[in-house]
């Protein structure tokens, strides 16, 4: 009789047990839905968990809570008068700042069909390389009959504005850092390009080896902190973070890491012996073999770090994910970026309109380039235009146009400047 009783007694706290136990497979979630535009909290926002009937709704003040069981899952926030709004859940960080973006009326997005238009094209000249900044379009030139080099700045339809006049060494390229400042690369020197009336100036120069350990890995800027992108584990995890203007403090964002190759690396120590080995070997075979593995096999993981409006936005093309962090460093939120909706081979390539403030990303199939804008409300691409030339060269996105060079066929050294608009 006692060994009954006692047994009763043991019911209910081993029913507690089982439900504490329970309690420990749940995800507790809690954040802030605000005014894109306004940062004003938005209450009465619908909260849903997709594909479930899980759901809750913000408060006077924006706040909201919530508890799931299963993780990844996907939450939707809508709310009359702004977009619907997809993130992620997995659990990398439990507190979101979800901003929604106001509803502006527009027509259909439809594929643009436009021809294109040569910005510049010349039996004289090649473009070597260009870039767009604050709405001009620099170019270094080369001059095909005398051998030499110069800069030519345009505005956006192409009608001249500035000359250098000729250069006196080989430029590479256009180099765009952090902080807006446009330079030109030779091989040992940095130049900063200033404009006075119709000529350019090339002012500051700098060695590229202290121009490189300055600026060539700060990839964003925010009036209050520089972002920076460091690689690890042999260019195979990218680490993000910030560095606070005034106090000067370092605080991590993200890393964006290739499991999948991390894991081939550990399981097959030949390869690491290859991998992480800084001689070449003299041999052939063994030299193809080297090659192989350092930039084929374990290519450097590829993801970038850019300012949007009030936000650091991460792509993370290894998970095919975009993540947001407000203007103090907080995360704000994951989604899915839809690859799949790409037509043939996607370039991994991220394309900023910075007039516009919108995303793209293109595809490429059997030579032919395709533009997608990526809707950072849910990560959905939509085709924007179709290029008229295959395989073109550098492409850029400003004021509702991509940009890009294109070698017309039958001349050496002919690579024209086309825009389209989108």
């Amino acid at each position: 009789m006692t060994r009954i009783k006692i047994g009763i007694l043991l019911i209910p706290f081993l029913l507690a047990a089982m439900e504490i136990h329970a309690q420990h497979h749940y995800n507790f979630f809690y954040g802030k839905v605000m005014d894109q535009a306004t940062h004003q909290p938005l209450q009465n926002v619908n909260i849903q968990i997709l594909k479930t009937h899980k759901g809750t709704a913000s408060d006077n003040k924006g706040n909201f809570s919530f508890y799931i069981d299963t993780l990844p899952s996907f939450l939707s926030a809508s709310h009359i008068g702004y977009s619907t709004k997809t993130v992620l859940l997995d659990g990398t960080s439990f507190s979101l700042n979800l901003y929604l973006t106001p509803v502006v009326s527009t027509l259909p997005e439809v594929e643009i069909k436009a021809s294109c238009e040569a910005l510049f094209k010349s039996r004289v000249f090649d473009v070597r390389d260009y870039e767009i900044d604050s709405g001009k379009i620099f170019m270094a030139l080369y001059n095909i009959k005398r051998s030499n080099y110069e800069l030519a700045c345009t505005n956006l339809e192409g009608d001249t504005l500035a000359y250098s006049g000729l250069l006196p060494f080989s430029p590479r390229n256009f180099f765009l850092d952090c902080l807006g400042y446009l330079h030109i690369l030779s091989h040992d020197t940095a130049y900063q390009i200033f404009i006075d009336k119709e000529k350019i100036y090339m002012i500051h120069p700098s060695p590229m080896k202290k121009f490189n350990e300055v600026l060539a890995n700060c990839v964003a800027s925010s009036p209050d902190a520089l972002y920076f992108k460091k690689m690890h584990h042999k260019s195979l995890d990218a680490e993000y973070y910030g560095i606070d203007r005034k106090t000067l403090k370092q605080k991590t964002l993200a890393n964006v890491r290739d499991e999948k190759k991390l894991n081939m690396l550990s399981r097959n120590k030949d390869d690491a012996f290859l991998l992480y080995s800084s001689d070449i070997p003299d041999d052939k075979d063994a030299f193809v073999d080297w090659n192989f593995v350092r930039k084929i096999l374990y290519r450097p993981v590829e993801s970038a770090l850019f300012r949007w409006k009030d936000f650091m936005v991460i792509i993370n093309i290894p998970d095919n994910q975009v993540e947001f962090y407000d203007s103090g460093g907080a995360f704000s939120g994951k989604l899915v970026l839809k690859t799949k909706e790409i037509e043939g081979r996607w370039t991994h390539e991220i394309l900023i309109d910075e007039a516009e403030g919108s995303v793209y990303t293109s595809g490429l199939k059997n030579g032919i380039c395709s533009i997608y804008r990526i809707d950072l409300n849910n990560g959905d691409l939509h085709r924007r235009a179709t290029l008229e030339h295959p395989f073109p060269l550098k492409l850029r996105v400003y004021n509702g146009f991509v940009f890009y060079l294109y070698s017309v066929p039958g001349e050496a050294d002919n690579k024209a400047l086309f825009r389209q608009r989108l």
